[in-house]
């Protein structure tokens, strides 16, 4: 364990904290003398985060409660500093308005409040299936395991639908905007449904669950298409998104945009942009849908638009329209959560062709460490792999290094360099610094229009001659 969260949502005095602020403020002081102290025994680096700042304001007195606890903290311990220095990170629960994150802690920092420059955890966000305004606009949410009962099949999928939506929206905004706002991780609540229907899973029995709802549908998706990429700002704006809401904001529709954009790049999947709806159907004429353009990016030939319609992931191809995609839009039907996420993804350009240079030790130490040669198979291997346009050379290195081939064009050649790799033996020393300059050397030969070059150095170790040229290649 390296991080552990001190309480739970401690600005609510109905079901956490019953005691005084400055009972709390105490609490933080000793949990976190107790924890330093089994850190110098256990010689362990632990990170204390201070636990679950709930938004409370729509509750009677839930802001001045809050403001009295935060006000306590900031007060000066027994040991003179302020209670707050003990702890590494804030954390924050905050639920059911993509947006509303944001908002929740711009309050508490306009409040002059966790303004020391502490990073902040959302350790809570979801939205629950239940009798509210996901599915009955102007009723008031049951919080319990049986409200779930009483919906309609139709309002059944249509707020697990908005709850998918949500994990979307949410964390497109959360990935995009999340840093700049000082947040570091986040984290969505909960796996199993053992409270108030949160579940990614149906049921009560934990990590047994076999039952995935929509959410868990769109949190793979997110996984498949957003787990390694990073927020870009596109050509003409100042941010990854098409339009940033007010901070002072809980929700992100009626601030002059009727779709939001937020761009990112993987390097696994492209570029991927995430589109959604902010207008309603009055907004919208009272349609269904909206139509949006979304640009291209420069030189993408088409993209794929992908979303989820419950369980079920939907795909479409797209070929763009001068320098932009036409995209329909449902448009927003709840006064939290946006219209349906939609998935826009252009895939990675074609690899361009590169030139090449392999770079293969025959020194006689591979009769031992390479018996079988499969530094010859792998160099076959890169052959077969190679691009139409590719252009590969080969060097032979031992005491001194050969040019077995210079750079020539694949897939015509391909004979010939199996032949250039095929006398190859095992015999002499491993003069890797000599191979570097031979092969640097086979490239800056090349006659083709490549402009990317590489060299593939397979080798059993360390060489046995002067290393200066190595280093000064590398």
């Amino acid at each position: 364990m390296q991080h552990y969260q001190i309480w739970n949502e401690f600005n609510d005095e109905v079901q956490y904290w019953p005691g005084t602020p400055e009972q709390f403020a105490r609490l933080v002081e000793v949990t976190a003398e107790a924890t330093r102290l089994a850190e110098q025994q256990t010689a362990q680096d632990v990170q204390l985060v201070l636990g679950g700042l709930s938004d409370i304001r729509g509750f009677s007195g839930g802001s001045e409660r809050t403001l009295a606890m935060l006000a306590a903290l900031r007060n000066p311990s027994l040991s003179g500093q302020p209670y707050l220095n003990y702890v590494d990170a804030y954390a924050v629960h905050k639920y059911v308005a993509p947006w509303g994150t944001f908002e929740w802690l711009h309050w508490a920092r306009s409040q002059g409040q966790l303004n020391d420059g502490k990073p902040f955890w959302v350790t809570e966000s979801g939205v629950n299936v239940c009798n509210h305004d996901l599915v009955r606009v102007g009723t008031t949410c049951a919080q319990d395991s049986t409200a779930e009962a009483s919906l309609t099949p139709t309002e059944q999928a249509r707020a697990e639908q908005l709850r998918a939506d949500y994990a979307i929206q949410h964390t497109a905004y959360l990935l995009a905007n999340g840093a700049p706002e000082g947040i570091a991780r986040f984290f969505h609540f909960q796996y199993d449904d053992t409270a108030d229907n949160t579940g990614l899973y149906t049921g009560t029995t934990g990590f047994k669950d076999t039952s995935v709802r929509p959410m868990y549908a769109a949190f793979e998706l997110l996984n498949e298409y957003l787990g390694d990429a990073q927020p870009i700002t596109p050509a003409g704006r100042s941010s990854p998104l098409l339009f940033t809401p007010p901070l002072t904001a809980n929700v992100d529709y009626g601030h002059g945009s009727a779709h939001q954009e937020i761009a990112f790049a993987s390097p696994s999947q492209g570029r991927v942009t995430v589109v959604w709806a902010t207008a309603d159907a009055a907004a919208a004429g009272g349609a269904t849908s909206i139509t949006v353009q979304v640009p291209t990016t420069p030189g993408a030939s088409g993209a794929q638009l992908i979303w989820l319609d419950g369980l079920s992931r939907q795909q479409t191809a797209l070929t763009p329209t001068g320098n932009s995609y036409t995209v329909s839009l449902p448009v927003r039907t709840n006064s939290a959560i946006s219209g349906t996420p939609y998935l826009l993804v252009e895939p990675l350009a074609t690899s361009s062709t590169i030139d090449t240079a392999l770079l293969i030790d025959s020194s006689g130490s591979m009769t031992s460490n390479d018996p079988g040669n499969r530094r010859l198979d792998a160099a076959q291997a890169y052959l077969l792999a190679a691009l139409a346009g590719d252009y590969v050379g080969v060097v032979d290195f031992d005491t001194t290094a050969r040019t077995a081939s210079p750079l020539v064009e694949l897939p015509a050649n391909r004979d010939a360099l199996t032949t250039a790799i095929g006398t190859i033996d095992s015999s002499g020393g491993t003069n890797i610094g000599a191979a570097v300059q031979q092969g640097c050397a086979v490239l800056q030969q090349s006659s083709s229009a490549n402009t990317t070059k590489a060299a593939i150095l397979l080798t059993d170790g360390d060489g046995s001659y002067a290393d200066e040229v190595t280093v000064l290649y590398r």
